[in-house]
């Protein structure tokens, strides 16, 4: 959950985009579950169905429009609460 947050905190930083992080008790199949990111009113699918990576939050805003040039800063940015995260597991 710690790097969902984190997502949505650089999200928020980069772009107007609405970001919410929805914690429910029960898992689905399609953005319902403990913990999921949300941009928009729209839940962000891990490609993988487990982890969610900045190249699924970005490849969600790709669909939405967001031009590629603020993608490719984003994704960056994105990536560094990931790696802190790994660093400390």
């Amino acid at each position: 959950m710690q790097s969902l947050c984190r997502f949505a905190e650089v999200l928020a930083a980069h772009l107007d985009t609405r970001t919410e992080v929805v914690v429910t008790s029960e898992r689905g199949a399609h953005g319902s579950g403990f913990p999921s990111l949300w941009l928009n009113g729209l839940p962000v699918q891990p490609a993988d169905g487990v982890i969610l990576t900045p190249a699924d939050v970005c490849a969600a805003l790709a669909v939405a429009g967001q031009n590629e040039a603020t993608l490719a800063g984003l994704a960056e940015a994105l990536e560094a609460p990931l790696e802190r995260m790994m660093d400390g597991a």
